[in-house]
């Protein structure tokens, strides 16, 4: 059932799917954080912000030891930034650090963070968050680096920042 409503929300019925997945999650015997999660899912596709929040953040607190816990928390942690709210998405993602040592989406939380730091104009703080990714050798390395220096020029730091996009133009 949660794959048909997925495809209903693919195709734009999202009323629709929501209604479902409230079958769904009443059901006895069902994985509800896996049909909450999946209704997560749907409502984030249909820019549904606030309301993919809710749904993967009662994910996040109502099954805390259910394997999918620390992808809807990042989720939530995305849907946040999506909505502007800065200061909730900077309380998730240091919850999200303490939480989830171990997770997969640990560097794409910090540099989320730097994200949050950065808007606010936080940028020295926005500036650790980017080192820590930089430092990485995965996916978000060249996205920290570029972010890294201008958070450093926005910090008058011109010397580090331009250090840092040769270092970034090296690497690409």
């Amino acid at each position: 059932v949660a794959a048909a409503c997925r495809d209903d929300t693919g195709r734009g019925r999202a009323a629709e799917a929501e209604a479902e997945f409230s079958t769904v999650l009443k059901a006895d015997g069902t994985d509800q954080a896996a049909a909450l999660f999946s209704l997560g899912d749907s409502q984030f596709a249909a820019k549904d912000f606030g309301l993919a929040e809710e749904s993967y953040g009662r994910v996040a607190t109502e099954f805390p030891d259910h394997e999918l816990a620390d992808d809807a928390a990042y989720s939530q942690c995305l849907s946040l930034e999506k909505l502007g709210r800065l200061d909730d998405g900077l309380k998730k993602t240091g919850e999200f650090l303490t939480k989830h040592t171990k997770s997969p989406h640990v560097a794409a939380i910090q540099f989320l963070q730097g994200e949050f730091h950065y808007r606010k104009g936080d940028y020295p703080t926005a500036i650790t968050n980017y080192q820590k990714v930089a430092e990485t050798q995965g996916d978000l390395q060249d996205d920290a680096l570029y972010k890294l220096g201008w958070a450093q020029r926005l910090s008058d730091k011109p010397a580090e920042a331009v250090k840092t996009f040769e270092r970034r133009s090296a690497e690409i």
